[in-house]
């Protein structure tokens, strides 16, 4: 079958509702595949990675784009291969071009489906890897222990005669020809191969180790056991591809190189990146191992590629529906007049501070702090009353009083059936002690927030109706992933607190890095701002609660103090303990089925920039389709800010140096505008999992107690100090240094 042939039958399969998982990638203007028109189809809008919320499976959108030798295949009979004719190409009674190989298999020439890695926010572009392995290949035909990604046979032939077969020329001008960085393994660079190899730029070429283990495109961020990366040969790579090789396995090669001609690959039992030695690394680059190529691939030619549905870290395949084929979600959601529904969060892999998510009012709280007609009396205090419009709100003769309004929550993820929301309150909504007694090594199962929450809150907030709504959920909660403290039991909450994982997951709109947090630092309400139901006055404070151990008995975890959202475990970094007050921003599971008891609220951003919906909604729009920029008009802020101080710009490290005595000498490239001083942290791992800090003034700093042999990595930003509060900018970059002396 020819690739225009195929691509009419595919458009057949265009799906009327777009994604409906949370997008790690951002679409922008999203470019959206052709349709036919004859058939009355509605186009389908790309995104990167997303996430089943209640599988928990990673799920790519996939695009057919080019065309190669994949599935074995049995030719009509007066066209079977004889004697002589191994390698030739063949086309079939019906068409069908087909290879021919030496013991006279045939395999078949078939569109190639490619996973979708990212999206840019403009929409015009997508990075894709292709959902199995083509092929087989040398990384270099002879052994070699200075060869490189630049000068490797495989990339010479992935960008000759892979291209060539793979791509018609009209498909080749489709193709963005990329820069693309070539770092060196970490574990192994030593001595003169320490330096990072050359740019290249490439059509097509093989992942990397960073691009492997990048949140942003759907896998796990580090080199051990995941599905995420597991992958399947063609039965044409199966059996051994153009090289011909008898090893069964679906092993492939990344272009990171190591030392002494050792080339990283993925492991096809564990999706392992093996890390523990050299032999862990496929010997010499005259090994064999298969191909699993990326390219960028401009979306503006629709006419290029097809959309080719959706497949889970499982290989759990979710084809296009033919579009007369309703969701079930039709029959089960029904949308009431004026609605939006609301859609996973959007997510920017270059700049976390573009994210947005989608909100929804539900229930309501004690809230803004007004000036009711009449003042309460003596006796009022602490009791609820009713305005003159039936407004309810709270008497506090100390604090004040305030207005019983709608909650506001952002989404998380939405379910692929589109009934269940998972969501986090839009600000700190309440103060509470984790337990009551500090000296009591407690976990989140038996601890008195969790049953505040669940009884006193949830009969506060929520009505009966509402109630219902709230979905009861297994809560599992793990142990702290860095000193092990335990979690604790599992527990069924209809309310609960977040956790260390759920706040560092990128699908959830947040930065996968516990240290930085634009994307989790937030507001408080007016009530929890003058003390909240403890009466404790929290004088702008934004620290609140997760539900995750920290790395010390007794010391919840936390995301951090005046702002910062970094998130705090250790107790010398930590402001509070448990029976301290802290904020509260709880989530949950909303049943949306019933859409009279939720109202769309727009979107929010990292910075709290509020995005409203339209003011006419379309109502056709069904539930999991997410929301184009151009369903809703950005308008100006209506949120307070997070705080009066101008954030500091970004420092950079203009170099770093080795001195005498283990020490590093950290200097900046010039003074942040407006910074009263400066913190770097320091680690030796590239995560920056235990990092050390310090502060300093000026634009240089001598960091001491450093191990020799090791490399370090550092990083710096800025903060402002003003009315005794303390605003940090964002990190600058990121430079590393080996000890020497």
């Amino acid at each position: 079958m020819k690739m225009k042939q195929w691509s009419k039958r595919a458009a057949a399969w265009f799906l009327a509702i777009s994604l409906c998982f949370t997008s790690f990638g951002v679409s922008g203007e999203a470019v959206q595949a052709a349709a036919d028109a004859d058939n009355g189809e509605e186009n389908v809008t790309l995104r990167g990675p997303a996430i089943d919320a209640e599988g928990g499976k990673i799920v790519w959108d996939c695009v057919y784009f080019g065309n190669y030798w994949q599935s074995r295949y049995i030719p009509q009979p007066e066209n079977q291969p004889v004697q002589g004719e191994d390698d030739v190409v063949h086309e079939d009674s019906d068409g069908t071009k087909y290879l021919v190989r030496e013991d006279k298999t045939c395999y078949k020439y078939e569109p190639i489906k490619w996973r979708v890695l990212s999206v840019s926010e403009d929409g015009r572009e997508a990075f894709l890897m292709a959902d199995k392995n083509l092929d087989a290949q040398h990384y270099h035909a002879s052994y070699s222990d200075t060869v490189t990604w630049e000068d490797s046979d495989v990339r010479a032939w992935m960008n000759e005669d892979f291209l060539d077969t793979a791509f018609s020329a009209r498909e080749k001008e489709g193709i963005i020809r990329t820069e693309i960085e070539n770092k060196k393994s970490p574990e192994y660079v030593k001595g003169e191969n320490e330096e990072d190899e050359a740019h290249t730029t490439d059509s097509v070429y093989l992942p990397s180790r960073e691009e492997i283990t990048s949140r942003t495109y759907g896998f796990t961020d580090d080199t051990g056991v995941t599905e995420t990366r597991k992958s399947e040969n063609t039965d044409f790579a199966g059996n051994g591809g153009t090289i011909k090789t008898d090893n069964p396995s679906a092993d492939y090669w990344l272009r990171t190189m190591g030392t002494q001609g050792r080339v990283s690959h993925v492991d096809y039992l564990d999706g392992k990146i093996p890390t523990e030695n050299l032999n862990a690394l496929l010997g010499a680059v005259n090994d064999i191992s298969r191909i699993r190529p990326a390219l960028h691939l401009d979306l503006t030619k629709t006419d290029l590629w097809s959309y080719a549905g959706k497949v889970k870290q499982d290989k759990t395949e979710i084809a296009p529906l033919v579009p007369t084929q309703k969701p079930e979600t039709e029959q089960g959601v029904t949308m009431a007049p004026g609605q939006a529904y609301p859609q996973n969060p959007v997510v920017n892999g270059n700049d976390l501070k573009k994210n947005t998510w989608d909100c929804i009012y539900f229930g309501k709280y004690y809230d803004t702090k007004i000036t009711p007609s009449a003042l309460a009396a003596a006796d009022e205090h602490g009791t609820v009353k009713e305005d003159e419009k039936k407004e309810s709100y709270l008497i506090r003769h100390e604090q004040g009083y305030f207005q019983y309004e709608p909650i506001k929550w952002r989404v998380l993820s939405v379910s692929e059936d589109g009934r269940d929301a998972f969501v986090i309150a839009d600000k700190v909504i309440d103060v509470a002690a984790y337990y009551h007694d500090n000296g009591v090594e407690i976990t989140w199962e038996k601890s008195d927030i969790r049953a505040w929450l669940n009884e006193e809150f949830l009969t506060m907030a929520f009505t009966a109706e509402e109630q219902a709504a709230v979905k009861m959920t297994d809560v599992t909660t793990a142990d702290n992933q860095w000193s092990g403290e335990p979690g604790g039991n599992d527990t069924k909450d209809k309310i609960y607190l977040p956790s260390i994982e759920e706040v560092l997951n990128t699908a959830y709109g947040f930065s996968s890095d516990a240290a930085e947090g634009d994307t989790r630092k937030i507001t408080v309400t007016d009530f929890t701002g003058k003390g909240g139901t403890p009466y404790k006055p929290a004088d702008g404070f934004m620290s609140y609660w997760l539900r995750s151990p920290g790395t010390a008995k007794g010391c919840p975890a936390q995301v951090g103090h005046w702002g910062e959202g970094e998130i705090l475990t250790e107790p010398s970094m930590m402001l509070e303990k448990a029976a301290s007050y802290l904020g509260i921003r709880p989530v949950m599971h909303v049943d949306l089925t019933d859409t009279a008891l939720w109202t769309y609220a727009g979107q929010v951003t990292p910075e709290g920039i509020v995005i409203p919906k339209k003011e006419e909604t379309d109502t056709t729009k069904q539930p999991g389709k997410p929301t184009t920029d151009t369903d809703l008009t950005p308008a100006p802020s209506t949120q307070k800010p997070d705080t009066q101080i101008k954030k500091p710009g970004k420092p950079k490290i203009k170099k770093l140096v080795n001195k005498k005595g283990k020490k590093v000498t950290v200097t900046l490239s010039g003074k942040v505008s407006g910074a009263t001083g400066y913190q770097v942290v320091y680690a030796a791992k590239s995560s920056m999992k235990g990092q050390k800090k310090k502060t300093f003034k000026g634009t240089s700093v001598t960091v001491k107690g450093l191990k020799k042999k090791k490399t370090y990595y550092f990083r710096v930003r800025a903060y402002t100090k003003k009315n005794g509060k303390t605003v940090y900018g964002s990190w600058g970059n990121k430079k590393s240094i080996k000890i020497k002396k």
